[in-house]
């Protein structure tokens, strides 16, 4: 299953709706819970979103985070994710951010990373293909990656989404990922209609001068 992430909001954005339309409020977690469930370890949170201090039925979130985290952008912070999740479902409990649905931009990335396979050159299996899979890109490589996603504008989703087989953030990719995305996304940048420029970048035109190419 894919999922299109501009379609949900971030728990910092709840969060931001949730202060402006309440100055009083607050949010309250209760200590976290530690459980075995069949095997495994898990973290439980329950956050409290107050509308006012003597808040009479402030909206109540729950979360689980099993432990460890299955992927690395989880394993060893567990217990942050679960707040963060239950904050976030405490605000959709009391209407905020849930024009899309109760899930946050987190919790559906979190899932989207678990569940999409990574790509691998054709052929490459076994211990080689795992190692690539895991393998992450370097910033300069990332980066290059995201100045290259916001010259491609809208197209920027479709190409990631056609080389990797669903949409996912860069933080996600590998580093033959990203070095895939890359190329794809150099392709449509070099066939885009050219713009002449007026003058020569000044000293005031850092923002708009491309980073040192690593495509990996």
């Amino acid at each position: 299953m894919s999922y299109d992430l501009k379609d949900y909001v971030t728990v910092a954005q709840r969060l931001r709706i949730f202060l402006e339309r309440y100055p009083e409020g607050s949010m309250q977690l209760d200590p976290v819970e530690f459980r075995e469930i069949e095997g495994k370890t898990w973290v439980i949170g329950r956050a409290y979103a107050y509308r006012t201090p003597d808040d009479p039925r402030p909206g109540i979130g729950t979360a689980w985070e099993v432990i460890p985290g299955m992927t690395p952008f989880t394993k060893y912070s567990e217990v942050q994710n679960v707040e963060t999740s239950a904050w976030g479902r405490a605000l959709a409990a009391i209407g905020i951010g849930i024009d899309k649905g109760v899930a946050t931009w987190e919790e559906v990335n979190r899932t989207s990373r678990q569940e999409r396979p990574k790509v691998v050159p054709p052929g490459v299996d076994g211990p080689l293909a795992k190692t690539m899979a895991s393998e992450p890109p370097s910033d300069r490589q990332r980066n290059y990656a995201k100045s290259l996603m916001g010259k491609a504008a809208d197209a920027a989703p479709e190409i990631i989404t056609r080389v990797l087989g669903s949409y996912s953030p860069p933080e996600t990719w590998s580093k033959y990922e990203t070095s895939q995305v890359i190329e794809a996304l150099k392709a449509e940048v070099e066939n885009q209609p050219k713009v002449e420029r007026t003058s020569t970048p000044g000293p005031d035109d850092w923002h708009t001068q491309e980073p040192p190419e690593d495509t990996g």
